[in-house]
């Protein structure tokens, strides 16, 4: 199921027919793109240099902060597109986040196919921002279910 809030369909619209305009290095858009995934205390967790080591986390306190699975996973997997890319116009940064969605959404389905996620494209400001979570039927999205709420955010959100 794909949720579009009503300023990212407007910027959609307007940038449907825009061509990437930006110089990106493959090695660098092959990082946000196919990034490592990892299992950790049953979240799945961005884990870009494969360097996390379960037994090295102290899931208890990460749990305190962050008051559960999702709002870890959410926090943690935040990637930001324009720290990947040299210079970059709206249209480029968003059609880069569908690109990159779509990736995610693929790799996350083949290695955890036991797990439904919620994946986030946010632009706001110039930015583009990727994140995503697990679906957990005991625990809330860590968005909203009315996506016009955030009215300074355009966003797409896909749950597989």
């Amino acid at each position: 199921m794909i949720k579009i809030n009503e300023k990212m369909k407007e910027l959609l619209k307007k940038v449907e027919k825009s061509e990437i305009k930006t110089e990106i290095k493959a090695d660098e858009l092959a990082k946000i793109m196919f990034v490592n995934f990892k299992e950790v205390y049953n979240c799945i967790i961005i884990d870009m240099n494969n360097t996390i080591k379960e037994e090295s986390i102290n899931f208890q306190r990460i749990l305190s902060m962050f008051g559960d699975r999702t709002g870890y996973e959410a926090s943690c997997n935040e990637i930001r597109i324009n720290d990947y890319i040299n210079y970059s116009d709206e249209g480029t940064v968003i059609q880069l986040g569908k690109l990159i969605l779509n990736a995610w959404k693929d790799k996350l389905k083949t290695e955890y196919p036991e797990y439904n996620f919620c994946i986030i494209f946010s632009f706001s400001n110039g930015f583009g921002t990727m994140r995503f979570h697990v679906i957990r039927e005991d625990e809330s999205r860590w968005l909203e279910s009315d996506l016009n709420k955030y009215k300074d955010e355009a966003i797409i959100v896909e749950e597989i």
